[in-house]
């Protein structure tokens, strides 16, 4: 009789524990999730993307690693061209795609660490967005995150931050998190990639599922230290009973350093380039020349004209000289077509050069070696230098058919990826009567031709 009562008791017990744990997991939203914005909300975007040919959108989350660029987690595949608006400071409102409003910018280019042609949950892409204008920091609203080149490791405390709403987010909210280690990740996801890690929602918390709560894009964050980027829930095909893959920073540390080296922002050739145009009758801009004496600017996007009617203008700084004729250096040929040829415009008054003010630029003497390190210049939309790769001229033919033999051809140089050494794309000019090229990278890049008698970086601003 004595047995059976301690029986009964246990079984009493057990089930009195059983529902104490039920009733936590129900209870324990507000232990799971932080209920105002997490402080670390100052180091996300949000971004409203689209890719042109196919007009796919999709609205994502983006962290801050600099005033230039923001990492999120993003597949571009290949022949993809994706475009994208990302807003800073004050996230909560929707982000607009037309007009110029306040803290939103458009990407530039769109770089991804590693992709794959299926998606799949046990793989998380990692998208490096370069910016066209700057973040205007604050310590407040907007901040570069802490980040790391060293691995996660076992035990270091961490949280999800991310939205609080997977599409509409009101507020960045920290969210618990476990880390699993990774042979128990890769028991799961047997064809894991290597920079991938496994993350889920800690057992205790039973009541919530990482498909409803942790949001694309969100940052794993140990320590205070920003490790990985939460991957697509898919949630069509989400399953909560399996782990969430996140992209892991520490395998792309090198690849990001390296891409963040290939812009560049010196003002030392800023000085010696100018801005070109018509300003009578109807002002128009054409280009970019350089600064060759103070009587003379180099171009190559200038009609040849004899019409002195006409009024042309050359901004330096903040003055504007003028000019009425621009001599070619080359001459028509069908493959020197339009606004292929280079010009030298004399100018009606000289430009006053001094250090730290108007410099003239110094003209190659030899054409440059693909091994040369080569910047390109731009003012669009602000002033930047791209390296860039010179490619061989039997290998530009293959994607110019009509290539002249005086030009060259140069693309924007990106890091070796997982997927092909280098990323860009030989897009033709508008003057060559070519179909489209083979694309290499997501975004297009500016074709830049140089003329064989005089290496000076130029760019075409034809849209």
């Amino acid at each position: 009789m004595l047995k059976n009562l301690q029986f009964f008791l246990g079984i009493i017990i057990i089930i009195a524990n059983c529902q104490h744990v039920l009733t936590q997991c129900v209870d324990d939203l507000s232990k799971f999730q932080s209920d105002s914005d997490s402080p670390l909300a100052k180091h996300f975007v949000r971004m409203n993307c689209r890719e042109s040919d196919s007009g796919r959108g999709l609205t994502n989350f983006g962290i801050i690693i600099s005033k230039d660029a923001v990492l999120t987690s993003h597949q571009v595949n290949r022949g993809e061209y994706w475009t994208c608006y990302v807003k800073y400071g004050n996230i909560e409102a929707p982000v607009s795609t037309s007009g110029k409003l306040p803290n939103i910018i458009k990407s530039r280019s769109i770089q991804t660490y590693k992709s794959r042609s299926i998606r799949s949950p046990s793989f998380t892409p990692l998208a490096y967005i370069f910016l066209e204008e700057e973040i205007k920091l604050d310590s407040t609203s907007a901040s570069p995150i802490r980040w790391t080149r060293y691995p996660y490791r076992n035990h270091d405390k961490c949280v999800v931050v991310g939205g609080d709403k997977l599409h509409h987010s009101s507020k960045i909210v920290e969210r618990e998190v476990e880390v699993l280690d990774q042979g128990d990740c890769k028991l799961q996801y047997p064809k894991l990639d290597e920079d991938n890690m496994c993350i889920r929602i800690p057992k205790e918390f039973c009541k919530f599922n990482h498909c409803e709560y942790y949001s694309r894009s969100a940052g794993l964050v140990c320590n205070g230290m920003f490790f990985a980027l939460v991957g697509d829930h898919t949630s069509q095909t989400c399953n909560s009973s399996y782990p969430r893959t996140c992209a892991g920073l520490s395998g792309a540390y090198g690849w990001i350093k390296a891409l963040e080296k290939t812009v560049s922002f010196n003002a030392d050739y800023k000085r010696a380039t100018v801005k070109i145009g018509l300003q009578k009758p109807n002002e128009k801009f054409y280009g970019l020349g350089a600064i060759i004496s103070r009587y003379r600017v180099l171009t190559a996007y200038v009609p040849f004209k004899y019409d002195t009617s006409e009024e042309g203008y050359v901004d330096y700084g903040n003055r504007r000289g003028l000019w009425r004729y621009a001599e070619p250096v080359t001459f028509p040929s069908l493959s020197h077509r339009g606004n292929l040829q280079l010009y030298v415009i004399a100018l009606e008054e000289g430009i006053r050069l001094f250090p730290g003010g108007p410099q003239a630029v110094k003209l190659a003497n030899e054409l440059p070696h693909p091994s040369d390190e080569c910047v390109v210049g731009t003012f669009k939309p602000r002033w930047m230098l791209f390296a860039v790769t010179i490619f061989d001229h039997a290998e530009c033919r293959k994607h110019i058919r009509y290539l002249h033999k005086d030009h060259l051809c140069i693309r924007q140089k990106f890091p070796s990826t997982f997927d092909e050494l280098e990323g860009g794309e030989t897009s033709t000019n508008s003057s060559y009567d070519e179909k489209k090229t083979e694309k290499f990278s997501p975004l297009p890049i500016t074709q830049i031709i140089l003329d064989k008698r005089c290496a000076i970086e130029e760019e075409n601003t034809t849209d």
